[in-house]
């Protein structure tokens, strides 16, 4: 066996343990592997070999993603969609991953985050107050528009 076959097979058996611990997407493998000074070649191969036995899907990871940030970080759709597009991910990809949060789950999730922030906010002033919790659910990732009719919700209750 050539010293580069060895290499390779080395590189891949890597690469498929760094990818069997977690989820991963290609730019995190690639990343990786880059770091370790591999050639460009050889870790296209690399990936292409992972894909191919299933140790790499993006949309899997992207799917991943999605669920544990909206459901143990809180984010919404729009951190999530810019912390999917740094890893590279295309945007098909990503609105398929969005499947995995429920509407309604999503408004109840910015809304039980709008009330318990509003408790900790000390200030008289009504539009302070509604900046301020403007600012912090744009901040976790959701839209104005829905944080603006949670905010309406609320009120009215």
């Amino acid at each position: 066996m050539s010293e580069q076959h060895a290499d390779y097979s080395r590189q891949f058996s890597w690469a498929a343990d760094y990818c069997s611990r977690a989820e991963k997407c290609d730019f995190d493998v690639k990343k990786k592997l880059t770091e370790r000074g591999i050639e460009i070649q050889t870790i296209e191969k690399i990936i292409a070999k992972l894909i191919e036995e299933r140790y790499l899907d993006n949309l899997r990871y992207a799917k991943a993603f999605v669920r544990e940030k909206f459901q143990l970080s809180k984010w919404g759709r729009i951190k999530i969609r810019a912390s999917l597009k740094l890893k590279r991910i295309d945007n098909n990809t990503i609105e398929t991953a969005f499947e995995e949060i429920n509407d309604e789950q999503y408004q109840q999730v910015l809304n039980d985050l709008i009330v318990k922030k509003r408790k900790t906010i000390k200030d008289a002033n009504a539009y302070s107050v509604k900046a301020k919790l403007v600012r912090f659910a744009a901040g976790r990732g959701f839209e104005t528009d829905l944080i603006f009719h949670i905010l309406g919700e609320i009120r009215e209750n």
